[in-house]
């Protein structure tokens, strides 16, 4: 990633939108480890029954506990953002949108680095 590239970078979320995307972004980060290319060409049928479980089952991020599956469960409670989002289903639902059907995030330009 771009953690050592470069200078700093801070960006400020300005709303619940902008939490949400970045939400989405950061928890579907992992994805590029098995479709490489996901975010240009998006992923559909069998790729996506793959990178959802895959997102279900990889245990270097948070979004299980956000799924109450109990990963990193020491380190922060997950309850405002989940509440946020509408509840353990609509986080769900929320990543899984974006990658079946690349719904557009609320302002991606302005919250992403890339």
């Amino acid at each position: 990633g771009h953690l050592f590239d470069g200078r700093y970078k801070l960006i400020h979320i300005k709303n619940d939108n902008q939490l949400m995307t970045i939400f989405v972004y950061i928890h579907t980060n992992p994805i590029a480890i098995i479709v490489p290319s996901w975010k240009e060409k998006g992923i559909k049928g069998e790729k996506f029954q793959k990178a959802s479980k895959f997102l279900e089952e990889y245990k270097w991020s948070s979004y299980l506990d956000y799924l109450e599956k109990q990963n990193f469960p020491s380190l922060t409670s997950r309850e405002f953002l989940t509440n946020l989002m509408g509840g353990v289903q609509e986080c769900q639902r929320f990543v899984n949108d974006w990658l079946q059907f690349k719904k557009e995030l609320a302002d991606f330009d302005k919250v992403v680095i890339e």
